[in-house]
């Protein structure tokens, strides 16, 4: 039916126009999670992989517990499947593109759990790969991996492929003569956590810590395991003290396999990672990238694993963790500039980006379950860390992933933690930051006259742009090198935070700590951008040197470029903002830097030169 012919069929009342569609449309029965018949409390699985046929056969043993009237629905696709069958007999069952609809008898696990089991053979299209090593062929050896998130582990054993339910896992894998196989049997987790990998692997481990592992292709140089494993003890114990919880599965394996279809996964107590990683000293400016992917992975072992979203709009509560965790990690080790730098670049992505991340109710039929889970997400948590305060944030970090091990979690979860310890309802703070599809837009100004500094902010608020509640924080630099800070609640059309200050202010940093995420106007000449690079926090001079970077005053950025004793992140920023006035001689000099990454920032940076002169040099 056309749309015009659906508004024809309204009858017109004189002068009453047709009713207006709804702005907030409820989710329609089973769409954020499908509805379940069965518990799952076990799965056995006995596989044998047949590589030289690119198949799997086996046999799946669930234990269920009825939940509902009705048959056991398990996701498959292209099974071929050969038997269903229960302590009692076959059992009946048919097939739907797919789903295996097993019939399962009325009473069948009501009183006690019962099992039944299913045996099938495939030949995946996906989520189970399979690598084959030879001279006409891009992989070393050959081996299986398998990849199960989202919903892909439906293609090589039949399950109840969703995120809603969590159950104990037990597997056995045969492989091929002289090859070590591993699946994450022993543990408990959700369908997409199950895995498996098998080849001729190397396992390296340390005697200090024997339950860590490296599964690395033959050959593999000590350089590139030192760099996967070396740093992963240290971040166990720096991710249980940050969570009050000690790493729950016993042994960590880490795979590394070819050609994997993305950097990392998070496998229950075993990741899959890219070969890739394993790199050694002859290649330049690889053990960051390299240990924050371990750092993004390991998290995930609590956040993901131990804590695993209730279904996929919650994703952020795995992906926005991980990725929170991670660059905590990273501060220790590259300071609190390099972690500036990524939180600037979380909050940028989230403000270009304005999607809902988690959003509630319908959001239209293409519309996806959630977005920017890993940038938006881990600027949410800053930016809640930033307005509780560190104790408080960590107290109730705490609180959430002790209340909740071994659970399923919503955002609902972390809110009422994050309200128990603090004190301090925070709908407000959930709604507008994981459920809205927004980024307020600010604009800042300040006037000083008669001995008082006034800094005024204006939120726009329109269709487009509803009204947010703000927590604002304002630092204010003197001349004689005092640093003050002014704080104040935002909940209109506009603040003023109003200081008395005996002469003029030298700098002021508005946001210091990067607790708002924002379209940002701010009023401001670049002499006191200039100022600003002598603030003490790191998010307020990363501001002012990229601000510095539009317009034409190029004096400080070319001092810290030089400066070899500042920060790394900042000299890079500075090469950045250069290439944005395209001063080319002071980055031409740069190119002879010791630093190989700032070489490659500055490389970058000459490639906005307004001619070719710089190329001769970057010859």
């Amino acid at each position: 039916m056309s749309t015009l012919s659906a508004l024809m069929l309204v009858p017109w009342m004189g002068g009453v126009a047709p009713a207006a569609k709804p702005t907030l449309v409820p989710d329609a029965r089973a769409v954020v999670s499908p509805q379940r018949t069965f518990d799952l409390t076990h799965l056995g699985l006995d596989l044998t992989l047949l590589p030289a046929q690119r198949a799997v056969e086996g046999t799946a043993t669930f234990t269920v517990k009825r939940l509902w009237t009705g048959p056991m629905v398990l996701d498959q696709v292209a099974l071929d499947i050969q038997q269903v069958f229960s302590a009692a007999g076959p059992l009946t069952w048919h097939m739907t593109e797919d789903t295996l609809v097993v019939d399962l008898p009325a009473d069948f696990g009501v009183q006690a759990a019962q099992d039944f089991s299913v045996s099938w053979r495939a030949t995946p299209q996906t989520g189970l790969h399979f690598r084959e090593g030879g001279r006409s062929s891009p992989d070393a050896v050959s081996e299986v991996w398998s990849q199960g998130e989202g919903e892909d582990n439906r293609y090589w054993f039949p399950g109840w492929d969703h995120p809603g339910d969590r159950f104990d896992y037990d597997g056995v894998v045969h492989a091929p003569n002289g090859w070590r196989a591993v699946t994450n049997s022993g543990v408990d987790l959700v369908n997409y956590l199950v895995m498996v990998a098998a080849g001729p692997y190397e396992v390296v481990t340390r005697p200090d810590h024997p339950n860590i592992e490296v599964w690395v292709p033959p050959g593999t140089g000590d350089q590139a395991v030192a760099r996967v494993l070396d740093p992963i003890p240290g971040m166990m114990a720096h991710f249980a003290e940050r969570t009050g919880v000690p790493y729950a599965w016993g042994t960590y394996r880490q795979i590394f396999v070819q050609r994997f279809l993305y950097t990392g996964m998070e496998n229950t107590s075993a990741t899959i990672e890219h070969a890739r990683m394993l790199v050694d000293d002859r290649v330049a400016d690889t053990s960051t990238w390299v240990e924050s992917v371990a750092a993004h992975e390991l998290a995930h072992q609590w956040f993901g694993d131990l804590l695993t979203c209730r279904n996929w709009r919650d994703l952020w509560l795995n992906e926005g963790f991980a990725t929170f965790f991670a660059a905590d990690w990273m501060a220790i080790a590259q300071g609190p500039e390099r972690h500036a730098a990524v939180v600037d670049d979380w909050l940028k992505g989230a403000s270009d980006d304005a999607k809902p991340m988690a959003g509630r109710f319908f959001q239209g039929a293409d519309a996806p379950r959630n977005h920017n889970v890993y940038g938006r997400g881990a600027a949410v948590l800053h930016m809640l860390r930033v307005y509780l305060g560190e104790e408080r944030f960590w107290a109730g970090l705490r609180a959430y992933t002790q209340g909740h091990q071994h659970d399923l979690v919503q955002t609902r979860d972390l809110q009422r933690a994050m309200e128990a310890v603090s004190g301090r309802d925070l709908d407000w703070f959930f709604e507008q930051w994981v459920e809205l599809g927004f980024v307020p837009s600010l604009t800042v100004k300040r006037t000083f006259a008669e001995g008082r500094l006034d800094v005024t902010v204006r939120q726009k608020i329109d269709d487009k742009h509803p009204r947010y509640s703000l927590p604002v924080t304002v630092e204010i630099g003197l001349a004689d090198g005092t640093v003050i800070r002014r704080q104040g609640f935002f909940d209109d059309e506009e603040l003023t935070l109003s200081v008395e200050l005996e002469q003029p202010p030298r700098f002021v940093a508005f946001d210091p700590d990067g607790g708002i995420l924002a379209k940002l106007s701010y009023d401001q000449d670049p002499v006191a951008w200039a100022a600003q690079l002598s603030s003490p926090s790191p998010l307020a001079r990363r501001a002012a040197i990229r601000a510095l970077g539009e317009t034409d005053r190029s004096d400080e950025l070319v001092v810290l470029l030089s400066d070899s004793q500042a920060p790394l992140a900042e000299r890079e920023a500075a090469a950045t903002a250069l290439g944005s006035q395209r001063a080319t001689d002071p980055l031409v000099t740069a190119l002879r830097d010791g630093n190989a990454r700032l070489r490659r920032v500055v490389a970058v940076a000459l490639g906005k030169a307004a001619d070719q002169s710089p190329a001769g040099a970057l010859r």
